[in-house]
């Protein structure tokens, strides 16, 4: 859901109205609007508020001179002094709210419009202040920029019956074109408007693209660390492990002191490796579950072995006395020593023969990998 880019304007409820009588209601009534720019609210904060006041209050008495005088003269001398002063202050004096409450601004400066008929000359003679009409016109896009489009139309339509209440015979050309610059500012202001909501939009949706993008660089970089502690903790804490069991059944006539030592450090290593795991899977969350399939054993060395042919090494595998069950800690080691083994020889000897040999007695397995020098060694002198 896109979010109102303008928190001050809320939707008024439908009116049972027919719709120009609606609109026109919510526009004089209910209508509510956004607050104008900062710059033009009164009193000024910020910077020298007193200075900016003080530059207000004089801006605002030369243009109620001004439209005073424009509207004196317009009517030929035929308008009262007050009803100037009246329609001048109805047209000026508002702009002190439209910072705060544009709408409350263009009410008011409507029925100054309006009242331009009040100080009116001869029939067919223009009745209104081209200052007036300016800053009616700035009014009209602030509110056609903070309202609803719903509010704008009565606002305009408002704007058209101030006009042509007041004309008193003007020519309707002249009417008509004048409702039509006044519609075309409208127009101009809600154009402002979704140009506004666009930018917004554009503007969350890159913030959400760079989240997800953050997100995913987390993830990776989780799933990175997640791979490197598997390779270097969990595949140690297993040779610590195995090398601690191993060492029980090499020296079977250790003290008690020193087995009960070596099956601590072993379960201390499995507990370790569990933990480890545990980690590694919560680091994978964000890329995928943790692993669930047994760890790999002896009986994978040959599938391994494969894969290495495949990838161009020329290995040799033999395998002797494998009759028993071995224990898993064991295999997985005896699979890890054969897995490292070939990555280095792969790395470190390209080209060359390896030979990968496990051989089981009673009470023993020996792992042996043994490799021949690089292609590169036997091409030299």
């Amino acid at each position: 859901m896109t979010p109102n880019p303008r928190p001050g304007i809320r939707e008024d409820p439908p009116l049972d109205q027919p719709p120009f009588v609606g609109v026109l209601i919510q526009a004089a009534l209910s209508g509510e609007a956004a607050p104008g720019p900062r710059w033009l609210r009164f009193p000024p904060r910020g910077r020298w508020p007193r200075l900016r006041a003080v530059a207000w209050l004089l801006a605002l008495g030369g243009l109620l001179v001004a439209v005073s005088a424009e509207l004196s003269a317009f009517s030929h001398g035929l308008g009262q002094p007050w009803a100037c002063a009246a329609v001048a202050g109805l047209t000026v004096c508002p702009l002190l709210f439209l910072g705060r409450a544009p709408l409350v601004t263009w009410r008011l400066m409507t029925l100054g419009l309006a009242g331009a008929a009040l100080v009116a000359g001869p029939p067919g003679s223009w009745p209104w202040s081209a200052t007036g009409l300016a800053l009616y016109g700035v009014v009209l896009v602030i509110v056609a920029e903070r309202a609803q489009p719903s509010l704008v139309m009565g606002v305009w339509l408002w704007a058209v019956l101030a006009v042509w209440l007041s004309a008193r015979g003007v020519s309707q050309w002249l009417v008509a074109a004048l409702a039509a610059g006044l519609g075309g500012l409208a127009l101009l202001g809600n154009v402002q408007r979704g140009r506004d909501e666009a930018r917004q939009r554009l503007a969350q949706t890159s913030a959400e693209r760079d989240a997800e993008s953050a997100q995913k660089a987390v993830l990776a970089e989780r799933a990175r660390i997640a791979r490197e502690l598997h390779d270097v903790v969990a595949h140690h804490m297993s040779l610590i492990a195995i090398q601690a069991e191993a060492a029980a059944v090499r020296e079977p006539n250790l003290p008690p002191g020193a087995l009960a030592s070596l099956g601590l450090i072993r379960d201390t290593a499995r507990e370790a490796l569990a933990e480890t795991r545990g980690i590694v899977g919560l680091l994978r969350g964000g890329e995928a579950a943790p692993e669930r399939e047994p760890a790999p054993g002896i009986g994978q060395i040959e599938t391994l072995a494969a894969g290495a042919r495949t990838s161009g090494m020329d290995v040799a595998l033999t395998m002797s006395g494998l009759t028993g069950r071995l224990p898993a800690a064991t295999e997985l080691t005896a699979y890890r020593i054969v897995q490292e083994a070939l990555a280095n020889a792969a790395r470190h000897a390209p080209g060359a023969p390896v030979l990968v040999a496990l051989t089981q007695t009673a009470d023993r397995l020996t792992v042996e990998v043994v490799n021949g020098p690089p292609e590169r060694t036997k091409a030299g002198p």
